[in-house]
């Protein structure tokens, strides 16, 4: 079982162009039809194999971070899956659920190679409006949406830090 948690959290280690090549090819070969077709879905995909390990990392650790005890005392509680769920591991998860957002969602933003090569036509991001300004020479068109993902990530950081800070 810990194998497959290896191999699905290798993402993080390859790079977004990599993978998304790789989906290019294995859709192609299972379902006869390219990725692209799917719409955003495909964008969707590469981007949770390229970021699930981050998000997996803060989850595995709040986990741990549970006391053997109070999972002992709740298990002699009887109480159904959803209900020892959403009293204890829930309440225990949210710090790192809100972290592992914070900290996917600023890759995301960030993430320009998977994007330019799975986004569906006409869809723009931060990143990819950046690349086509700059491939163009098109500096001052540029500088709008760098200093908005700037500012994003900047806030989004903050945000993250504060969190840290509160749960030291």
């Amino acid at each position: 079982m810990k194998s497959i948690f290896t191999a699905a959290t290798i993402g993080y280690a390859l790079p977004g162009s990599v993978i998304a090549v790789g989906l290019l090819i294995v859709i192609n070969e299972l379902f006869g039809v390219s990725i692209t077709s799917m719409g955003i879905f495909g964008l969707v995909l590469c981007l949770s194999i390229r970021f699930m390990t981050p998000a997996f990392q803060y989850l595995i650790s709040a986990l741990e971070n549970i006391p053997e005890s109070s999972k002992q005392a709740l298990s002699t509680l009887p109480v159904n899956s959803l209900k020892a769920f959403t009293s204890l591991y829930l309440p225990s998860m949210r710090p790192a659920l809100l972290v592992a957002f914070l900290v996917v969602f600023i890759e995301v933003v960030k993430e320009q190679p998977a994007t330019l090569i799975l986004r569906p036509v006409g869809f723009e991001t931060l990143s990819s409006k950046i690349y086509n300004f700059t491939s163009e020479g098109q500096w001052e068109l540029a500088a709008n949406p760098s200093l908005l993902l700037v500012m994003l990530s900047f806030i989004l950081v903050y945000f993250l830090n504060k969190r840290l800070d509160k749960n030291e």
